[in-house]
Order: C-alpha cells, then structure tokens, then sequence
C-alpha cells in the first residue's frame, strides 16, 4: 500500500504512533478546539487561534 501522492507521512489507519508530527498539530489544535464543543465559524477568532498556534515554537528535528 502505498501513501496517496504529497503525503509525506505513510502511516497505516489507526496507527497514529507512526505519524507523530500530525499528532503533536492535533493536540495543539485540541487545546484550543477541544472536543465536544461548537466551532464557530467567525473568520477573526478563527484567525486568532491560527496565529496563536503558528507562534508557537516546534521543536526542530535534522
């Protein structure tokens, strides 16, 4: 089985350990977007959380 064209991560469904880069993004979003809760859909508060989790310092790997 081969990853669909672009995708750099070539992790098997439901095995989430083997794309650990996509985890770590879906845990920051969740700490702003946690489950359970209604997403709105205001373009600025939207915005707001976009730039928090773009500032935030990622650990850089070689």
């Amino acid at each position: 089985m081969s990853p669909p064209p672009g995708c750099r991560c070539s992790s098997h469904p439901h095995s989430p350990w083997e794309c650990g880069g996509n985890e770590n993004l879906n845990r920051i979003v969740r700490k702003y977007l946690p489950k359970g809760i209604e997403i709105t859909s205001d373009p600025h508060y939207l915005a707001a959380i976009a730039v928090k989790i773009n500032d935030q310092p990622r650990k850089i790997y070689d």
